[in-house]
């Protein structure tokens, strides 16, 4: 039986997502700080920011962009420019690629006329120079304003085979000579990323600050859990909050995780052990997919250092190098530093620990292989690899343009609160698995497709290829327009005849309820 609006509340945890309403941000205070004390210094400095998968780095970026949060901090409108762009899957990005979503996203966000007709401009251009770069960013600091890069999963910019030294040369005149302030955001230091030892050396890697987002502080994790349990409408024990706290471990994604299946265990009227137990089933399993993730991004010395640091069962596996023994090599203690500033290892009472709960649990019970060992076990657990011979994991795949990732994110969010599973990229991407490949698999299991419309989808070649597979496949595509304009090309001939949602006169969280209805049948 379906519920009625109303009829149940919403749960207030969310995880998988980042944080897309700035009153819900917590946190980050010192890092903020970092980040501005160098942007309004008198020469506009860059900073670096790193953290590991789901801690944060989006949300950081996106509280950054958002213009009352950045006048809050001092970075008023009309002064600064806070541009957020995602390189996320951009494989064999082009410095012509990168320049022209760098003037797409100046356009979109500009609030200064002159400087929005001027980033239409360049947007439209067939190719850059230096000197076509050097003469905007001139022009637009002869109009008072310092335009930020921020700039999120760089990389792929590092990484791709078709950028050169040249265009991080570039990069780096462009930000000393002609204020333009960069911050990138990576997992890992930006020197390791190069594809290249020449671009490892570029002098571009020395402009930067490093900031490290790490776990949340004690004071940190229980503001964020004191807003979200308020929100949830349900009343509270103090231990139950406090094994939120210790299965979250200060990481704000496994916090929001805990949290979830909290409110989804209080909502079925669960409590003490049975409540506990379901919450530690359901969050350890979620967490599983990231844990592999996590676990194949660290090289062969950080993963025998987290096996050494963690109590492992000796009947169970073969005993581990003492950390002492680890620590006399001088490459292993510089491993060791970097997983405490990725905050995967913390010390407590004079020993050193695993600062996360269920990353314990996975080396001890999971007991984890190598690197190359993960990879080929990611393929094989990857539900789209093979086509289920149940109903579909999937129901509904998410087409968009990533200028639209923000309302997607949220989209995402209000249809798998209502009992409606999505499949949307880059998130339901298993590691090393080429996108084409994966959305093919994807839209082979999924019944039904949501096209975010906009105008950025309207230009996107990726957008098309999408809907044009998604008819050829026969899915019910719903198309719901967030921005008043109508599809041309092939995108007009294949969604003009569909029945649309219009959600671009009121915010879309509105429609899901319709969306949900449609999606159901």
């Amino acid at each position: 039986m379906e519920l009625s609006e109303g009829s149940m509340p919403q749960n207030p945890f969310t995880f998988g997502n980042p944080v897309n309403d700035q009153t819900l941000f917590i946190g980050r205070k010192n890092e903020i700080n970092q980040i501005v004390s160098r942007l309004i210094s008198s020469v506009h400095e860059s900073t670096s920011l790193i953290g590991d998968s789901r801690m944060g780095n989006t949300s950081l970026l996106k509280y950054l962009s958002n213009p009352v949060s950045a006048a809050n901090l001092s970075l008023l409108p009309e002064m600064y420019h806070m541009v957020y762009i995602d390189f996320q899957g951009q494989a064999n990005i082009t410095p012509y690629i990168f320049w022209k979503r760098v003037f797409t996203s100046i356009y979109r966000s500009a609030q200064n006329l002159e400087e929005k007709k001027l980033a239409g401009e360049y947007r439209q251009m067939d190719e850059f120079d230096l000197f076509d770069l050097e003469d905007f960013y001139e022009t637009i600091r002869d109009l008072g304003i310092i335009i930020v890069l921020l700039i999120d999963e760089f990389e792929y910019v590092t990484q791709s085979p078709n950028i050169g030294g040249d265009f991080f040369g570039g990069l780096r005149s462009l930000a000393i000579h002609q204020n333009l302030p960069l911050i990138p955001a990576t997992r890992h230091e930006l020197s390791d990323l190069c594809h290249t030892e020449s671009i490892k050396g570029s002098p571009f890697f020395n402009i930067f600050a490093t900031v490290h987002l790490r776990p949340f502080s004690t004071e940190d994790s229980n503001e964020m859990l004191e807003m979200y349990l308020n929100k949830s409408g349900l009343s509270y024990l103090k231990e139950e909050k406090e094994y939120i706290a210790e299965l979250g471990d200060g990481h704000p994604y496994f916090l929001q995780m805990a949290g979830y299946y909290w409110f989804h265990g209080k909502n079925q009227g669960l409590k003490g052990n049975d409540l506990f137990e379901l919450m530690l089933n359901n969050y350890y399993q979620q967490s599983l997919p990231h844990l592999k993730d996590l676990w194949s991004v660290c090289d062969q010395r950080e993963q025998t250092l987290l096996r050494a640091v963690a109590p492992i069962n000796k009947a169970k596996h073969s005993s581990p190098s003492t950390l002492a023994d680890l620590l006399e090599d001088s490459e292993f203690k510089a491993s060791f530093i970097n997983l405490i500033k990725r905050g995967l290892i913390k010390e407590c009472d004079g020993n050193y620990k695993i600062n996360l709960l269920c990353l314990l649990k996975y080396i001890q019970e999971e007991n984890p292989p190598g690197l190359q060992a993960v990879t080929a076990a990611n393929k094989s657990t990857d539900p789209l690899v093979n086509e289920p011979s149940g109903p579909a994991n999937f129901v509904v795949f998410v087409s968009h343009s990533s200028h639209d990732k923000s309302e997607a994110d949220l989209l995402v969010s209000g249809l798998e609160s209502r009992g409606i599973q999505c499949w949307i990229a880059p998130r339901n991407i298993q590691p090393g698995t080429p996108y084409p490949e994966a959305i093919i698999r994807a839209l082979n299991i999924c019944r039904t497709m949501v096209v975010i419309f906009s105008e950025a989808a309207n230009e996107s070649d990726q957008v098309m290829q999408e809907v044009e597979r998604a008819v050829s496949k026969k899915l019910t595509i719903i198309p719901i327009r967030i921005e008043n304009i109508l599809p041309t090309g092939s995108l007009e001939l294949m969604l003009s005849s569909r029945h649309w949602l219009d959600a671009y006169q009121s915010p879309i969280e509105n429609h899901f309820d319709a969306l949900a209805k449609s999606i159901r049948g």
